[in-house]
């Protein structure tokens, strides 16, 4: 529902609603719209009377999961984990994409762990927000705050050959070569003993492929 509070009696109402993927225009001082794809939406109220235009932005006004988020999964940090029954990556695999939305309760050196070991495959977040991959004792990482805590955002690792790939909110953030190929995984958990999860996880998602940009917009 958009409702709007302006002052000195506007005449005229614009609503604009972006992500990165998708943008929404409605007209009219109050207003429902329902949506349907998921992302990350800035918004932006513009409204006009006879003595002239007003603009108001609101940056992260309407963040859209696929599902309930009060569906998603909880971490308090320390031991708490959730371990699959058998790992959805295997020695030798060439292609896999890690897909989830997650809201970090709080960052450190290091969290948010998912995976299983540096020696194998582990992704990561350090106290400034980097995201960490370790591919077979290779690590590759982004610049600092593509993770934010408090913040719910949509990320996805795409292993496709001997290049990582990292996006945030369906825009690709980090492109990088390692040459390693993936090891056979111990196990596979979200929260890890080195990198303990504290904050909430959903829509988690392991392929056996290598996504795409337009179908991680899809899914995100």
């Amino acid at each position: 529902s958009l409702r709007d509070a302006s002052k000195f009696a506007p005449t005229q109402w614009q609503w604009i609603l972006s992500s990165p993927a998708k943008s929404y225009l409605v007209n009219g001082k109050q207003c429902n719209i329902s949506i349907d794809a998921p992302g990350v939406y800035d918004a932006v109220l513009t409204v006009k009377n006879g003595v002239g235009t007003s603009i108001k932005r609101q940056s992260r006004g309407l963040v859209v999961t696929n599902a309930d988020s009060r569906n998603g999964l909880n971490f308090s940090g320390g031991a708490s984990r959730v371990v699959a029954d058998h790992s959805p990556i295997k020695q030798g695999d060439k292609e896999a994409t890690i897909e989830w939305w997650m809201n970090p309760a709080k960052l450190s050196d290091f969290s948010c762990g998912l995976g299983d070991a540096d020696a194998t495959f582990q992704i990561k977040v350090s106290s400034t927000g980097k995201l960490i991959v370790h591919r077979h004792n290779t690590k590759v990482e982004t610049g600092a705050d593509i993770v934010a805590a408090g913040e719910w955002h949509h990320y996805a690792v795409v292993v496709q050959n001997n290049n990582v790939i990292i996006y945030r909110d369906g825009q690709k953030v980090f492109s990088q070569y390692a040459l390693n190929a993936i090891k056979g995984l111990n196990s596979f958990a979200i929260g890890a003993s080195a990198a303990d999860m504290s904050g909430q996880i959903d829509e988690f998602r392991v392929w056996g492929s290598a996504l795409s940009q337009e179908q991680l917009q899809t899914w995100g």
